[in-house]
């Protein structure tokens, strides 16, 4: 018998090895998932958001169909993952979501809850990314930091609440960020820290923590309130509305005001 050419045992071979599965448009996890499942449809969910995201395409999309704890995450490319009430990552790592995605890409999470058991560091941290987003979500119990921004372009954060957090910020925004709708509050250090690249906070509530605004660039405020603070109610400055309230706060550290009404 001839021996196999080259040409013929590669061609074998890659039939043996049968085609390359597709990635998913849409992944599901679920406590009943398993992560040896393709994730590709509710009978065939995962179990943990690592696997899903591993198993969707570019652009695509992770929901949770339970409540549970589905482990931390690492998000490398543009996607969505969406929780029921209940959803989310409890502990498990120093950081539960880390996003470390490309200069065009956008991520959003929303409706998860990220606990981290007083034990984890930071529920978000935004490395990279064009553009990332959080809606809908519940950050509590964190040594350090609730959510911090790296070289990301620029965020939304809305309709969040964000407490019990240690030595570090609540909020530690260092890109472009709008914040609207989001209670922080219970934080040892700072509930808002803003960086130098602009803050545009709205309809938010900075409150019960050691300082409640620490602003080392841009806050533009309108409809807020800053109370119950301990040492500082805000340092820096804070371009104003007119509209906000500050109230009941430490009488450490300084701050300036510059009111510029409703446009």
């Amino acid at each position: 018998m001839k021996p196999l050419s080259l040409t013929s045992a590669l061609t074998l071979a890659c039939l043996a090895a049968g085609p390359a599965l597709a990635a998913n448009s849409v992944s599901f996890v679920a406590v009943t998932g398993n992560d040896t499942r393709n994730c590709a449809t509710p009978a065939t969910a995962c179990r943990t958001f690592q696997r899903a995201h591993d198993a969707t395409s570019p652009h695509g999309e992770i929901i949770a169909l339970t409540p549970g704890d589905f482990r931390p995450l690492t998000i490398a490319k543009s996607i969505s993952v969406t929780g029921v009430e209940g959803a989310g990552v409890f502990g498990g790592a120093s950081r539960l979501v880390t996003v470390e995605a490309g200069p065009t890409d956008v991520v959003h999470l929303a409706g998860l809850t990220l606990d981290g058991g007083s034990l984890s560091n930071t529920a978000v941290h935004m490395g990279s990314a064009r553009d990332v987003t959080l809606r809908q979500c519940a950050i509590r119990n964190f040594m350090r930091w609730g959510l911090s921004t790296g070289a990301v372009s620029q965020a939304l954060i809305e309709d969040m609440s964000v407490s019990v957090i240690g030595s570090d910020p609540g909020l530690n925004l260092w890109a472009p960020t709008l914040v609207h709708r989001v209670v922080a509050r219970a934080a040892r250090g700072s509930a808002l820290v803003a960086g130098n690249t602009g803050v545009t906070v709205s309809e938010s509530s900075f409150a019960d923590s050691a300082n409640g605004v620490d602003a080392f660039g841009p806050v533009y405020m309108t409809r807020s309130a800053v109370t119950g603070n301990s040492v500082n109610g805000f340092r820096g400055a804070i371009t104003s509305a007119g509209d906000n309230f500050i109230r009941g706060n430490g009488s450490g550290g300084s701050g300036t005001i510059t009111t510029i009404g409703a446009q």
